[in-house]
């Protein structure tokens, strides 16, 4: 039989984005690609203001940074995992 789901509850969703931004700090503070590409991502989003690229592009320059960043932060999840194990 399964469990019932659980209530909603502030004090975990709180605990679970301390954890995020924890990850985040490891990530920053371990990597130094992550950092490399922060610093690429800021770098577009200062020239994307400088050009003032339209709505459009802005979407397409947002989705391409959070991909790549997300994938470096998957992939660091896995490099500590195999280090861990």
């Amino acid at each position: 039989m399964s469990k019932p789901p659980e209530a909603f509850s502030l004090a975990k969703r709180i605990r679970s984005f301390r954890y995020a931004l924890q990850g985040l700090g490891f990530a920053l503070a371990s990597q130094h690609n992550f950092r490399i590409q922060l610093v690429a991502a800021v770098a577009a989003i200062v020239l994307g203001v400088a050009w003032r690229v339209s709505a459009d592009e802005w979407r397409w320059l947002v989705i391409a940074i959070v991909m790549v960043l997300a994938a470096e932060l998957v992939n660091t999840a896995f490099e500590h995992l195999c280090d861990v194990v």
